[in-house]
């Protein structure tokens, strides 16, 4: 259980481009519901 910390840290840039574009894809679903809303006044 001894490991070396090496000097680059590990980003998961894989995952994190996937939350952003599941969150962009949620406010794009969000702003055409609202949008399909404010039309029915």
């Amino acid at each position: 259980m001894n490991e070396q910390v090496s000097g680059e840290r590990f980003v998961p840039k894989g995952a994190i481009a996937f939350f952003v574009a599941l969150a962009v894809l949620y406010a794009m679903l969000w702003f055409a519901m609202y949008a399909e809303l404010l039309g029915r006044r």
